[in-house]
């Protein structure tokens, strides 16, 4: 296809009920590590540190950043994700950020998820 276009989605799953599923284990996740912390080791020195709340706060449901410009999109609840393929909205970027229909598991991938 000479039309093909470089993309690099942040999310690449199946449909919507995947990635909601994902995203409510990555929060009951969080929500074990704020209850009971576990020692972290830093990139920056290799020290063990201890993980604290702020360190798993997700602000909202979910927070994307676009992998090519760094756009931030945020979503408070499951409703407001997308049923079809989303893309960047920033003019020149034109990238995907939520990229549906990937039936091969060894594909999937959910990247570019803020911790803040």
């Amino acid at each position: 296809m000479s039309d093909e276009i470089s993309v690099a989605p942040n999310i690449i799953v199946p449909d919507k009920h995947f990635l909601i599923g994902a995203i409510y284990g990555f929060n009951a996740a969080r929500k074990r590590l704020e209850q009971n912390p576990q020692p972290l080791m830093t990139q920056e020195d290799n020290s063990i540190q201890e993980a604290t709340n702020k360190d798993f706060y997700l602000g909202s449901w979910l927070e994307i950043t676009c992998a090519k410009c760094g756009f931030l999109y945020t979503f408070d609840n499951p409703n407001q994700l997308p049923d079809q393929n989303m893309k960047c909205t920033n003019k020149e970027c034109d990238n995907y950020l939520i990229f549906y229909g990937i039936v091969d598991p060894t594909l999937w991938r959910i990247g570019q998820i803020t911790f803040i």
